[in-house]
């Protein structure tokens, strides 16, 4: 792989589209046109942690509910398959929108699921009429699918979150690209742009002329990479960038298509991103990776699960040469995650490129 090989596959990968929606509910507020009142309750104390697994779920549940066509159960079960997992039927709108079914077929190990849910991470019990907001992301095609999601954020709102179901007010969804609401009383969802990453990712540094550039990375939610070194090893950047690239890859093929129209079936393998890096990469990574590991309660299975990870603050030594790329990929990583457990708002990171550097064996200059 070349440099300009690798500018052409970026490019092509930041065609894919995304829809943001800014969920907000309240722990207790009047309810519109209701005289129901919600209040604080032990259920709503005993939130606590990063919430996207819990909202990731509630919201799976509500889908399935209201938007699985009548028969996909007892189908699913004629095959020996969870329900839940699994729908057979032609066009099911939950299907598409959740089990990520029905979409065209991407290459091996290239599975992605078309949504991503970011919770906020509570250090503290909500409090009275304290509002919770989090975030749903759609990619491609799903972001037609928008107002059935909508519709499932107001339903899970009243069944509740978390394993002792607390219960919320639904105060409406805004497109957090435009500002725009997405809600109309009492029951009219509406559907938010979807924008290319291309458009709204923030452009890459000016280049200096000094050859190399320090490049940082830090990370907004826990990595999961399958092949990172132990902490406090930082991960290469070849991994990070391999791991946004296939990430990339997987979204566009399965959920838009011609992103990768007339490119191979699969992305270019590590070993050659890690060839064209071992040229133009300056210093070994600077920075320590943190374990991160905690539990989330599994409804359907009854039981705890783990969920592992790493964090830190990275940084390497980039040619100018390669930096609009590891730029643009590492900020598309920021919306749609790498790695592992993307759907629950895993695998982001932030990119800053704070300084250049000098000679070939200089260290980075503080920015």
């Amino acid at each position: 792989m070349t440099p300009a090989q690798l500018h052409a596959l970026t490019r092509r990968l930041l065609t894919l589209r995304v829809a943001r929606m800014r969920i907000t509910y309240l722990t207790d507020h009047r309810v519109a046109h209701s005289d129901t009142r919600l209040a604080a309750t032990p259920a709503h104390r005993a939130l606590h942690g990063d919430l996207s697994g819990a909202l990731r779920g509630a919201l799976g549940w509500e889908l399935k509910d209201h938007g699985c066509l009548k028969g996909c159960d007892e189908e699913a079960a004629a095959r020996g398959e969870e329900p839940q997992k699994r729908c057979g039927r032609e066009g099911c709108p939950y299907a598409r929108a959740f089990l990520g079914e029905q979409w065209p077929r991407a290459g091996e190990h290239l599975e992605a699921s078309p949504y991503q849910v970011v919770g906020p991470v509570l250090s503290a019990p909500l409090a009275r009429e304290e509002p919770l907001r989090y975030e749903v992301r759609l990619f491609g095609g799903a972001a037609d699918l928008a107002p059935l999601w909508i519709r499932a954020a107001r339903w899970g709102a009243r069944r509740g979150l978390g394993r002792d179901r607390a219960r919320f007010s639904f105060e409406g969804a805004v497109d957090l690209w435009t500002g725009a609401p997405l809600w109309s009383w009492p029951d009219q969802p509406h559907a938010p742009s979807a924008q290319p990453l291309s458009q709204v990712l923030p452009p890459p540094p000016a280049p200096t002329g000094a050859g190399r550039v320090g490049l940082e990375v830090s990370t907004v939610s826990p990595v999961d990479l399958r092949d990172a070194p132990p902490p406090p090893a930082p991960p290469p950047l070849s991994l990070l960038l391999h791991a946004a690239i296939r990430r990339l890859y997987a979204l566009n093929a399965r959920f838009s298509p011609e992103g990768v129209a007339g490119l191979p079936p699969a992305p270019p393998a590590k070993r050659r991103l890690e060839a064209l890096l071992g040229e133009l990469e300056g210093a070994p990574p600077e920075g320590e990776s943190a374990p991160y590991e905690r539990s989330r309660y599994n409804a359907p299975q009854r039981r705890r699960q783990p969920v592992r990870g790493v964090t830190g603050r990275w940084r390497y030594a980039v040619d100018e040469e390669l930096l609009p790329c590891a730029w643009a990929l590492l900020q598309a990583a920021g919306l749609v995650g790498l790695g592992q457990r993307c759907n629950v708002g895993m695998g982001r990171v932030a990119a800053s490129a704070p300084s250049a550097l000098g000679g070939a064996g200089g260290a980075p200059r503080e920015g």
